[in-house]
């Protein structure tokens, strides 16, 4: 009989806060080196895009939007599970009630791929963070600047501190209704 080749499915690792990316260089080092990469499919480590202010200028930072957890897709989970015993900072497959490595269900690895994708999209000329400068692009106060106090992206509105007469009065507005200096 020939080799049968298995289906790959998604599984959850566990690991060590702020390990992600070392536990997975470490599983592919590891199965690279048994000879072993071929069981080894995708793997997402969900990272979201944060965006600060330094210096005046705007940083982009990727930041773990699921600490201590990897995505990994395969189809030789007692090799992987073998390899993860030798890596620091990884603390093995998520298991299911009856201790058994369970795969992940359809609908969430859909969702973590809808996700995922949303995230690898983002218009960064549509991001907008704490202290930057705007103008005033539509309403009562056409025209003025302010900075951003707060950001709520969920909604698409930004609550920002104008000066008129002198004096700094906050102000909520959409998205739309500013443009970036």
């Amino acid at each position: 009989m020939g080799t049968r080749i298995k289906s790959m499915k998604w599984y959850v690792i566990k690991t060590q806060n702020n390990k992600e990316l070392h536990v997975m260089d470490r599983i592919k080092h590891e199965l690279d080196a048994d000879g072993l990469s071929s069981v080894l499919g995708d793997s997402i480590i969900p990272l979201e895009k944060k965006f600060t202010l330094k210096d005046g200028k705007k940083i982009i930072k990727d930041k773990v939007m699921m600490p201590g957890y990897i995505f990994l897709e395969t189809s030789a989970t007692g090799e992987i599970n073998q390899a993860l015993r030798n890596i620091n900072g990884a603390g093995g497959f998520v298991r299911g009630r009856d201790g058994e490595i369970s795969p992940m269900r359809q609908r969430e690895v859909d969702k973590l791929f809808k996700d995922h994708k949303v995230e690898q999209e983002l218009d960064i000329s549509k991001i907008y963070v704490e202290g930057e400068k705007v103008k005033v692009m539509d309403g009562a106060f056409a025209t003025f600047e302010g900075v951003i106090t707060s950001v709520d992206s969920d909604r698409q509105k930004l609550k920002l501190q104008i000066a008129i007469f002198g004096r700094l009065t906050p102000l909520e507005l959409n998205f739309g209704q500013v443009e970036k200096l």
